[in-house]
């Protein structure tokens, strides 16, 4: 059978048992393996729900995780008035301003003036992506770094632990 203990667990209960009594390491233990966090099960968190923060929120980092979600949730807002607001009234006006040209002729004489609504679209596009961008790069940090973020959760709960006793 596989032994899932980190040798960074051995690291973090050697630093925080020092100078305890079995009674009292016993007592440490089995709080500190109720409580901690599992790197692996970060990981999949990260890759599941990273976008929402649950990963965060898993770690005990509470702060983070609201702001991943808010990113996520301000996103999908922003997303859905793009779509429903803005892109319909850009293609209309440059459909229009299409149709109202006799020839191709014009739009060669107007410049593309006739399709400037176009380079408005591709910059609301660009601002309607740009949320989801930076989420994509925290959560490629994150998971890159999901070992260490684990280490350090589960050395702020040992601290705590030994604060209690």
């Amino acid at each position: 059978m596989y032994d899932f203990s980190e040798p960074i667990e051995d690291e973090i209960i050697a630093n925080n048992t020092a100078g305890m009594s079995d009674e009292q390491k016993g007592k440490f233990l089995t709080e500190y393996y109720g409580k901690r966090r599992n790197p692996w099960v970060n990981f999949i968190l990260t890759m599941s729900t990273g976008a929402f923060g649950i990963h965060k929120f898993y770690q005990g980092k509470k702060n983070q995780g609201f702001w991943y979600l808010g990113i996520t949730l301000f996103g999908i807002l922003f997303y859905l008035v793009f779509t429903i607001v803005i892109l319909p009234q850009v293609l209309f006006s440059s459909l229009s301003n299409l149709e109202s040209l006799e020839s191709f002729e014009e739009i060669g004489r107007m410049g593309f003036g006739a399709l400037s609504g176009m380079g408005a679209l591709a910059g609301w596009m660009i601002v309607a992506a740009l949320p989801f961008l930076i989420l994509g790069i925290m959560i490629l940090i994150d998971i890159c770094t999901f070992k260490a973020a684990v280490k350090a959760s589960n050395t702020e709960l040992a601290k705590t632990i030994n604060a209690k006793k």
